[in-house]
């Protein structure tokens, strides 16, 4: 799996990841790609989510899919033309209501390419940004990323982690003593009194005696 690709071309950094040089050096870069892909998500969403809203016994885009039951832009294109080109559309309502659906969709599908093609330009700028920001490190850069940002970074992870494991193991241990002492012994014995009592109570009154 490359750590960068620019192009056709893949690189992998073992020793300083992009991902250490994106936290140090181009953290607002980041965020514009992150609330890009945010945005593209959302323009994804809404197409399923209004496909979905289309389907059922009468689904409006039903000759808008393809043979293998997606919806296609180019079948939805040519379905809206056919529509389109048939007089009595003005007088067939749910003819209307298909084309409508059938615009609606291939709006929201160009909303969702104009999302893609958008979030991929700017991941690709600051791919690029970070591939030449390597050329320009100084030695005390690389240090200080290497031992601070990934050795530290790794070992602290690794103590939290650790640190996390024996405290749900000693609260775990905790409960498990808790629930195995909770009754005291008194009442342990006042127990123990009541049911040797219902017992002998039930052999009494099944003609037992109780010696």
């Amino acid at each position: 799996t490359p750590d960068l690709k620019l192009g056709k071309t893949k690189y992998q950094m073992d020793l300083v990841p992009p991902g250490l040089l994106v936290a140090r050096f181009f953290v607002d870069e980041q965020q514009t790609v992150d609330d890009l892909q945010t945005a593209q998500d959302a323009a994804e969403r809404e197409l399923d989510e209004f496909i979905e809203e289309c389907s059922g016994e009468e689904d409006l885009l039903e000759d808008a899919k393809s043979d293998t039951g997606k919806v296609s832009k180019g079948q939805a294109k040519g379905r809206l033309k056919e529509i389109k080109e048939v007089k009595e559309i003005k007088g067939d309502a749910e003819m209307a209501e298909e084309a409508e659906a059938i615009a609606r969709v291939l709006a929201l599908m160009d909303a969702e390419a104009a999302a893609k093609k958008v979030t991929k330009a700017a991941q690709e700028a600051l791919d690029q940004a970070v591939f030449e920001k390597y050329d320009d490190l100084s030695e005390n850069e690389i240090k200080t990323i290497v031992i601070e940002d990934k050795w530290n970074a790794t070992i602290a992870g690794l103590i939290d982690g650790e640190v996390r494991r024996l405290s749900n193991r000693l609260a775990t241990r905790v409960a498990d003593l808790r629930e195995r002492y909770d009754a005291t012994l008194p009442e342990l014995e006042a127990q123990v009194e009541d049911l040797d009592a219902k017992v002998e109570q039930h052999l009494r009154d099944m003609g037992l005696v109780v010696s």
